[in-house]
């Protein structure tokens, strides 16, 4: 187990020497992720569904460091119904978050799999705003709760990725998750609550595929 930790860090440090991204490249990317969940329990039913769209510009300093910047738009949607009780309840929620991303990506070289391969780790900052509008109604009344709420979000985190380079100019990437704590304000109700949660999150709700493309070669 020692000597492939040390054939692995040895490779990292083989392919920082080697796989250099030359100092001044630009990368423009964009990502997308889905992910679709049903679930049935004996008086249940729950769907839930959620897309996210991403797009970043990256510049390139010295030994595969970029800086980053980058906008991204998820939306998500839980549909529930019930009968338990011998009255249907279903639920609705749809929320729309909107966040800003900067921060840095440093690209290792996995040379000892292949000399296109990286594994990317971005570290970032990300304000975001989240919005949400949710309906609660019993089908033998006519009545229904109906709620809309905004919040905002302030996260740090790391997310890694493995990106493989092709044809010179173009990068593929796999989003893996992401390790975060995020700081939320909500106004439920007109009562603001501040909180805080870290998590560790490598759900398919958070994987995703993109594709970059180097404005000058990677040599």
């Amino acid at each position: 187990m020692k000597k492939i930790l040390l054939l692995i860090i040895i490779c990292l440090f083989v392919g920082q020497a080697w796989a250099q991204i030359p100092q001044g490249a630009r990368l423009v990317s964009g990502s997308f992720g889905a992910n679709y969940n049903w679930a049935k329990q004996r008086w249940a039913v729950n769907h839930s569904s959620a897309a996210t769209i991403a797009s970043s510009y990256s510049y390139f300093g010295k030994n595969n460091l970029c800086k980053n910047i980058g906008l991204g738009i998820r939306m998500a949607n839980d549909r529930f119904t019930g009968n338990g009780t011998g009255n249907i309840n279903m639920q609705s929620n749809s929320n729309l978050s909107v966040n800003f991303q900067f921060g840095y990506t440093n690209f290792l070289p996995l040379l000892f799999v292949n000399k296109h391969l990286f594994l990317a780790l971005n570290s970032y900052a990300s304000p975001e705003g989240h919005f949400s509008h949710s309906v609660n109604s019993l089908t033998n009344t006519q009545n229904s709760l109906e709620s809309i709420n905004y919040s905002m979000n302030f996260s740090l985190g790391i997310a890694p990725s493995l990106a493989f380079h092709f044809k010179e100019r173009w990068l593929l990437s796999a989003n893996m998750g992401l390790i975060r704590v995020k700081y939320t304000l909500d106004e439920l109700r007109d009562f603001p609550i501040h909180y805080i949660n870290t998590n560790i999150n490598l759900s398919p709700a958070f994987w995703g595929i993109g594709v970059g493309y180097f404005l000058s070669p990677k040599s």
